[in-house]
């Protein structure tokens, strides 16, 4: 038992403690004696708490400052004032601490972003700390707040591991939430070989608010067959909890091991009953790109390509012809770029600018002594410029269909634009008309009027070709047009388009396309955007063709945003990932094939050499064989790996630095802070 006076003086007895449902003592009975009569009262554990210490540290507090007198009155407003102060002292240093941790944040975020070493906060800081010392020497409280941002590399580890957990925590609760959702998958290997998928997600809210954002990279261990790559998407969908019955479309590249009919992945799903009925498509930039193959160039690609193989590949031709240029001094661009197949702009903007220092390259030739007599044949040249304009209307094509948060409706619609384009182009070539053609026009002026015409016989017939190859390929857009149009001009189309698995019961939605059809008012808000004018359609009066614009709004149209994480990926670790050895290797390979001089592959080993390798290299002696630059280049490799490895200092390949409003383009400053798993190595764990 416990004894204690009260703040009044009568003696108090804790006779009973009583237990909450959590096993904890809450309330006591307390006995008290007044004026010769004990009580038993209940009361809370922390108030007689309160009285055992006031009666045992201030048992003279009565005598001295008795209750009612001034004295006392001065007494207690001396201890809240000082109260007060303690209080402001402390959250002073929990504010100056919340605003320091927050900046450590927000530059361990941008450090990420920027995909700079973890140990680049320090230098950030001392950086910070120079700069307030010349802007702003009299402010020591700035100075000392800049000096308390934790930056180390650990710090910044830490950090970043903290926003991802943050991020990816949000991503999941908001895909769980949604109305809709749809995927896109690609996959590719990276820079070791290995196979790595790349799935992103697009959900869509009641409140049309879209998201689009990557789900995750998943490495595939052996083979990436379709039962694989099914494996794979469905531990990502365990992994963030996705309800798959929310789910309306599938968008992968036109691998079989993708759209299989039976052992792909868009087979294997519709096969699978906990799937629903979803759409699935092939990327339509990807299909483009086939199509772009049905014009036959190699006419024009051969010989292009040797020339300007010779010219790039060889360092002493190089410099020469970027002489000759300067001496012509006639506003030439100053290089000729090196094709890459697997980049899809690459094949235009070759030969665009081939086309333009044709002059300059047939005169370099004449002096190598290398005898191409097409840069002298005229109906050659104009297949030149043919192909050049053919490729620039395919290239805008191409860049019209790239960008993140894309509608399906408007991939749908600059497609079936250039189909039309095509059969306008075919129709101007076979009357002479070259005005879409300004190349060509141009090349066409030195050519005579007959040979002029069977060229433009032939340039028709290839439109043609063209425009029919397009037909084909998207021929299964071409049927679901009417249900995808529904989205953008819902007053225009018919109102029985709308099929399944847009809509459950197709007689309803027929019914309510009738009445929204009448709506004048949602007419006017139709011309203020298509996502806004679905925001105000209200799903109580109008629930399966809202229903059906929330799926079409979710569905992915292309593979763009996981062909731009692989390419991040790519230009990310490219420069530190593979190692000399590696490359050395696979260049041997390659090299095989080309029969060129050591000199030669010497030059073409550089050109792809890790760029501080590369410079370093620069500074030695230069080897005489193509072996010895091999090996040199491998020992310093070597040693700067072992010198990263003690220093731990490099952060490991991961998608923290991707974003879901424009991963394309890392720099653009609108788009969403999205994190993906961050990676760490062995030595970063430590």
């Amino acid at each position: 038992m416990d004894k204690s006076r009260g703040m009044n003086g009568p003696l108090e007895l804790v006779v009973n403690a009583i237990p909450s449902k959590y096993s904890k003592t809450r309330k006591v009975d307390v006995k008290v004696v007044k004026q010769g009569s004990p009580k038993v009262y209940s009361r809370p554990v922390s108030e007689v708490v309160v009285l055992r210490h006031f009666s045992s540290l201030h048992p003279n507090i009565e005598q001295e400052f008795p209750k009612g007198t001034e004295l006392r009155k001065n007494k207690l407003v001396a201890l809240k004032s000082q109260a007060e102060k303690q209080v402001q002292f402390f959250q002073k240093f929990t504010i100056h601490s919340e605003t320091v941790t927050l900046a450590s944040y927000q530059l361990a975020w941008n450090i990420a972003r920027a995909k700079t070493p973890y140990n680049e906060g320090d230098f950030i800081k001392k950086c910070l700390i120079d700069a307030f010392e010349i802007l702003a020497p009299g402010d020591d409280k700035l100075k000392r707040s800049v000096s308390d941002v934790q930056l180390s590399r650990h710090s910044v580890k830490r950090r970043i591991s903290d926003i991802n957990t943050a991020v990816e925590s949000q991503l999941h609760s908001d895909l769980q939430a949604c109305e809709y959702f749809s995927v896109a998958l690609d996959e590719s290997c990276d820079i070791q070989h290995k196979p790595q998928l790349a799935i992103f997600a697009r959900s869509v809210s009641n409140e049309c608010m879209i998201k689009e954002e990557l789900l995750d990279i998943v490495p595939l261990k052996d083979r990436t067959r379709g039962i694989d790559v099914k494996e794979a998407m469905m531990a990502a969908f365990a992994k963030a909890n996705l309800p798959i019955l929310k789910l309306t479309a599938i968008a992968t590249d036109g691998a079989p091991a993708m759209i299989g009919s039976v052992n792909g992945l868009v087979g294997l799903c519709k096969a699978d009953q906990t799937f629903p009925d979803f759409w699935n498509f092939h990327c339509i930039i990807h299909r483009e790109q086939l199509v772009s193959k049905s014009l036959n160039l190699d006419n024009v690609m051969k010989p292009e390509m040797e020339i300007v193989n010779y010219i790039r590949t060889h360092a002493l031709n190089h410099r020469q012809f970027r002489n000759l240029i300067a001496e012509l001094d006639q506003g030439l661009l100053g290089d000729l770029p090196l094709h890459c197949t697997v980049r899809w702009l690459s094949k235009s903007k070759v030969l665009s600018r081939f086309f333009e220092l044709l002059d300059a390259v047939k005169l370099f030739m004449e002096e190598k002594d290398k005898d191409y007599p097409e840069l002298s044949d005229l109906e050659w040249i104009m297949d030149l410029a043919f192909s050049v304009d053919m490729l620039c209307h395919l290239d805008r094509l191409n860049l019209t269909l790239q960008g993140k948060l894309k509608m399906l409706p408007d991939l749908v619609q600059s497609v079936f634009a250039f189909v039309n384009k095509l059969k306008l182009f075919e129709a101007h070539i076979q009357k002479g008309d070259l005005t879409h053609f300004h190349t060509l026009l141009k090349a066409s002026e030195q050519v005579t009027s007959a040979a002029l015409k069977k060229k433009r016989d032939r340039y028709a017939t290839l439109v043609a070709n063209l425009h029919e190859s397009f037909v084909t390929r998207f021929c299964d857009l071409q049927l679901k047009r009417p249900q995808i149009t529904f989205l953008v001009d819902p007053f225009n189309v018919e109102t029985d388009c709308l099929k399944a698995p847009l809509v459950t019961d197709e007689a309803a939605a027929e019914l309510e396309m009738i009445d929204l059809c009448e709506e004048d008012q949602l007419k006017a808000v139709l011309r203020e955007g298509t996502v806004e004018f679905w925001k105000s359609v209200p799903i109580e009066k109008y629930p399966n063709i809202k229903r059906a614009a929330l799926k079409i709004l979710s569905m992915f149209g292309s593979t763009y945003v996981c062909e731009s994480v692989f390419s991040t990926l790519s230009s990310s670790s490219a420069s530190g990932s593979r190692s000399a050895a590696d490359y050395s290797v696979e260049f041997r390979f390659t090299a095989a094939d080309f029969g060129w001089n050591d000199s030669s592959l010497r030059s073409a080993f550089l050109q792809d050499l890790n760029t501080n390798l590369r410079d370093d290299l620069a500074i030695h002696a230069a080897p005489s064989y193509l072996d010895e630059l091999i090996d040199q280049a491998i020992s310093l490799d070597n040693h700067y790996r072992k010198q990263e490895r003690k220093a731990s200092s490099s952060p490991p390949i991961s998608h923290t630095f991707f974003l879901a409003t424009g991963i394309g383009d890392t720099n653009s400053s609108s788009e969403a802070m999205v994190l993906g798993r961050v990676r760490l190595t062995p030595e970063e764990h430590q």
